[in-house]
């Protein structure tokens, strides 16, 4: 994977054939909320070789850190979620429509 520079002098790494990987398969695995297991799955097993520790709560939550290799260290923090959009067919009118649940969510 190569870096490049732009006008600005920051640095914009390049997604190489891995990364591509990577979001392919992330893409690719089902993940509806509530049930998350195949993209932790992959998440853990690309972390784990870079992450000095790594945790999963009773939640299903990563918690992954990885230690400064020098001082003074600048303390990054990236969060994502792992769910997607899913829907529930409530009814199949055989002629390509779908009846879907949704509910309905008081403000607060």
């Amino acid at each position: 994977m190569m870096d490049t520079a732009n006008r600005n002098n920051l640095v914009i790494p390049q997604l190489g054939q891995d990364q591509i990987n990577l979001l392919e398969r992330l893409s690719n695995a089902c993940a509806i909320s509530g049930d998350e297991t195949e993209v932790r799955a992959i998440v853990l097993e690309a972390i784990t070789p870079v992450a000095d520790t790594i945790q999963v709560d009773a939640m299903g939550n990563i918690l992954a850190v990885r230690k400064a290799k020098s001082s003074p260290a600048l303390k990054v923090m990236l969060t994502a979620h792992m769910d997607e959009v899913g829907f529930m067919i409530t009814q199949d009118e055989e002629n390509g429509f779908f009846h879907i649940f949704h509910a309905i969510v008081a403000k607060a």
